[in-house]
């Protein structure tokens, strides 16, 4: 499964776009036309490692076989502690995840050092809103996953940045309409 195609899934299953997201006035994304575009502004490199991410996931798939919400928590939260940037119920480690991404330029790794700041400040919130639904692993890995992809974002280098009028609105903070 595709990094885009995860962060996509995160999204949208779970509605973990932040609450810290301005509003502007009656301006909404229709993520249903757009989510594919929405998910392709800014060139992220792929956080996880697909190899990991690979076997987590066949592992998960023959656990829950017919439950595609379990199957991705369980996933995330496999990925994030065989990676070693999660242990315990909540402890990130920083340096595993700045340590991942050594190999892109630097513009693009203080972004993701940035997104790991913010995300890190956050944990009591994420670790809150995971408490909040009854899945079968901890939704933790899965919702600080999305904050770092969406944080990431918001401090994609300019060099990455496709600048089309939707993804200005991303940038903006435009939030999804409701459904």
């Amino acid at each position: 499964m595709c990094y885009r195609t995860l962060l996509l899934c995160s999204i949208l299953l779970l509605g973990i776009f932040p609450s810290g997201w301005k509003t502007l006035a009656q301006d909404c994304m229709n993520l249903n036309l757009y989510a594919m575009k929405v998910a392709t502004c800014c060139h992220l490199e792929s956080f996880i490692r697909a190899d990991t991410y690979d076997e987590c996931s066949k592992t998960m798939d023959e656990k829950y076989p017919d439950k595609k919400l379990q199957k991705i928590v369980c996933s995330f939260d496999c990925m994030y502690r065989e990676m070693g940037v999660l242990t315990g119920v909540d402890e990130i480690d920083v340096e595993k995840i700045n340590a991942n991404q050594a190999g892109y330029d630097d513009a693009y790794q203080e972004a993701i050092a940035k997104a790991a700041s913010a995300c890190v400040a956050q944990k009591g919130t994420i670790r809150e809103e995971a408490e909040m639904i009854q899945t079968e692993c901890s939704l933790f890995a899965t919702k600080f996953h999305a904050c770092m992809s969406l944080e990431t974002m918001k401090n994609c280098p300019a060099e990455r940045w496709d600048s089309s009028v939707l993804c200005e609105k991303v940038r903006e903070g435009v939030m999804p309409c409701p459904p």
